[in-house]
């Protein structure tokens, strides 16, 4: 979520965020180091829950998550990689050929600790069945 600061309220405890009013006053933002997102899976349906990482040009997609339901080691075997620069519509993985850029991107969402699978938006949308 978008952190507003110029409100006296508080932003929620265990949610992550940056600010976007420099960027509405036209001030310059330095990118995040990485972006993170999932998407659910869904009870009696063969879509898994997942996630992927965007990192500059670089676009890492694990389509399944581990019963942990949190970024683990076994994603090193079941990983998409895409160079959205090249490859925009992610037509060709390249992870094959890429085995240490895959450990870097995944060390970045390791070493945060905080992340997981889990769809947090589930309970907002009120899908009862995520």
């Amino acid at each position: 979520p978008a952190h507003r600061p110029e409100h006296s309220a508080a932003m929620p405890p265990g949610l992550d965020g940056r600010s976007i009013l420099p960027t509405l006053r036209g001030e310059q933002q330095s990118p995040p180091d990485f972006i993170f997102f999932t998407w659910p899976g869904y009870v009696n349906s063969t879509v898994p829950s997942g996630y992927s990482v965007r990192k500059g040009k670089w676009k890492l997609v694990v389509r399944k998550c581990g019963p942990t339901l949190k970024p683990s080691d076994e994603d090193f075997s079941n990983v998409e990689l895409y160079d959205l620069d090249a490859d925009p519509f992610e037509t060709t993985d390249i992870h094959s050929s890429n085995a240490a850029l895959i450990r870097d991107i995944l060390q970045l969402v390791f070493s945060d600790g905080s992340l997981s699978c889990e769809c947090f938006q589930c309970s907002w949308r009120g899908c009862g069945e995520c």
